[in-house]
């Protein structure tokens, strides 16, 4: 019988999910790469035929390709372009790596024993 008077127990409290909106420009490589609905996505995007297409071109496009005259370059000159192309190889890097999973290595165990030899 349910009296009126009689309180039921209160239901345990459940935290409320809150959804932590991080600005595109504050995330970093890493954290895309820890999250597993953004490798996914890019994954997805990555098996894109147009994608890939579009990937290529900057393939294509890049700067390795130019050349710097051969006289009267200084070396101001190339160390700019030679920066120039490493930055734009670490970019199409980081491109590819957002379909990656973030993996961490299993960390190597010293056994302290003296190393065989065959």
């Amino acid at each position: 019988m349910n009296w009126p008077w009689k309180k039921k127990p209160a239901p345990d409290p459940i935290a409320p999910i809150k959804v932590v909106v991080v600005s595109s420009v504050e995330l970093t490589l890493d954290q895309w790469r820890k999250d597993t609905r953004l490798v996914a996505s890019a994954k997805e995007l990555a098996r894109n035929e147009i994608f890939r297409m579009m990937v290529d071109v900057l393939e294509n496009s890049h700067v390795r390709f130019l050349a710097l005259p051969a006289v009267g370059a200084t070396q101001d000159d190339r160390a700019a372009f030679q920066a120039r192309s490493e930055g734009y190889q670490i970019c199409l890097n980081n491109l590819e790596a957002m379909s990656k999973d973030w993996t961490l290595s299993k960390p190597l165990v010293s056994t302290f024993q003296p190393p065989t030899q065959k």
